[in-house]
């Protein structure tokens, strides 16, 4: 993500006395924004321009408090004000403050064929764990607090609650305009489902605090409340807060394996998390598994059929010795010792340690290899 970095902060000088006022610094502020509009419209790329009149304001002071708000509105004309993205990424109050008071659009984002698409600045703050930056944008009346991603299909509150940050998510909810019950596409699961799955016990206690929200809504995909997710999981914290409110069903089943949370907790040996749920008022202990050991599909379909065992390989069954099929025996040749290649012997010589050919002794006394030879 290629996003210009802005100055920081505004600095309000006056211009001084003791300047020449035939140079740069001495000439009026019209001038200075003159010169600016001609450094903008003068290249054909606008970030060039940027970078002159930024190296420009960075002169000296007096330069820069006349420049300053000047970077600004040539961020907000050329490039849709993207540094407010870089503002929420990296939490800099100082120039979200200054882009949003000279114009800038708050639910900005970047172009299509940006790598990080379609991410507003309210869903950089809520990823990145900025809650003054989500506080300064929830202020602002034309905020869209429901933006979504279209690759996952999440909302501020569903990706603040997926991350475990209690601080945004409090802010988030107390906005009159959130969705509480906003599904993400994966799976269908709602900011509480996704809290409770990942066992952050104070923000589903944020959740059950308030009375708009469900407190048992089952996602789309599977039909697991919050519930059957902390006792899948195994989040004995998150199962006594659920299980406090008389709102939430001990025996809801999902759908894609027809399991209560009992099940769930009898299956994965979660022993604490069984106790807890036998000691529930009303609930109903022999609840019978008819789904054969949660294989069964949802009603309406069909079985699947059982699988056979795989046949042993060939291999396995020593056709080295018992051959049925020249075929199988071609396909399958029974493992042979690599073959044992074949040195040379190389070539003994015939030159003498003396240099002397025939007659006499070597050099340790006997007959010479030439002698040999010849014999």
């Amino acid at each position: 993500m290629s996003k210009h970095k802005p100055q920081a902060d505004h600095i309000t000088t006056t211009k001084t006395a003791n300047v020449n006022p035939n140079s740069l610094p001495g000439l009026p502020a019209e001038l200075l924004l003159t010169i600016a509009d001609c450094l903008d419209s003068g290249l054909d790329r606008p970030y060039s321009g940027l970078d002159d009149i930024n190296r420009l304001a960075q002169t000296n002071i007096y330069l820069y408090s006349v420049l300053n708000d000047y970077i600004y509105r040539f961020e907000i004309k050329h490039n849709n004000g993207l540094a407010l993205l870089w503002a929420a990424e990296n939490d800099r109050e100082a120039t979200l403050l200054r882009m949003l008071s000279l114009g800038a659009d708050v639910n900005t984002t970047e172009g299509p064929n940006m790598i990080w698409a379609h991410w507003t600045p309210l869903l950089y703050a809520a990823k990145e764990n900025h809650p003054s930056i989500v506080k300064i944008l929830l202020s602002r009346p034309d905020i869209d607090v429901n933006a979504r991603l279209p690759e996952s299909q999440q909302t501020a509150l569903s990706i603040a609650s997926q991350e475990g940050w209690t601080n945004v998510v409090s802010l988030l909810i107390a906005h009159p305009s959130t969705d509480l019950e906003a599904t993400e596409g994966k799976h269908g699961q709602t900011p509480l489902s996704l809290a409770a799955e990942r066992g952050y016990d104070d923000i589903v206690a944020l959740f059950l605090n308030n009375t708009t929200a469900d407190p048992d809504p089952p996602s789309t995909s599977t039909g697991q409340t919050p519930l059957s997710y902390a006792v899948h999981h195994g989040h004995l914290d998150v199962v006594s807060l659920l299980l406090a409110s008389p709102f939430v069903d001990p025996h809801s089943k999902d759908t894609q394996f027809g399991c209560t949370p009992l099940m769930w907790a009898s299956r994965c040996g979660y022993v604490p998390i069984v106790t807890l749920l036998l000691s529930a008022p009303g609930l109903e202990i022999d609840y019978a598994d008819t789904d054969r050991m949660l294989r069964r599909p949802p009603p309406g379909r069909p079985l699947p059929p059982r699988r056979r065992r795989r046949p042993k390989c060939p291999r396995e069954q020593n056709l080295r010795h018992r051959v049925a099929d020249r075929s199988m025996e071609r396909a399958f040749p029974p493992r042979q010792a690599p073959p044992r290649k074949w040195r040379r012997r190389p070539r003994q010589s015939v030159i003498l340690r003396h240099g002397a050919r025939g007659g006499g002794e070597g050099e340790h006394g006997g007959e010479c290899q030439g002698e040999k030879d010849a014999g």
